[in-house]
């Protein structure tokens, strides 16, 4: 019985460690959501997108790139230590 528990355990803490590493692609699609609702708003309601709504889908787009650059340089500098330390 134990046993099947501490297995049980070692396969919880597995599955969440995987899944905690994968986020950013999640949130990346998280932050697309205003880009589909104006989609579904001006073609099914025929509402106008005015330029508020332009200027902070630029925010939007900007803090994902922004986010992305980030990633590539940490990924960048990992990479050149390893390079270093072999």
């Amino acid at each position: 019985m134990m046993k099947n528990a501490y297995g049980l355990g070692l396969l919880t803490v597995l599955f969440w460690s995987a899944s905690v590493e994968n986020t950013n692609h999640i949130t990346n699609l998280i932050f697309m959501t205003p880009f589909i609702s104006l989609i579904f708003i001006h073609t099914f309601l025929g509402e106008e997108i005015r330029l508020q709504t332009y200027a902070g889908l630029l925010l939007i787009i900007s803090g994902i790139g922004m986010q992305k650059y980030g990633e590539i340089r940490k990924l960048n500098t990992l990479k050149n230590k390893s390079v270093k330390i072999q």
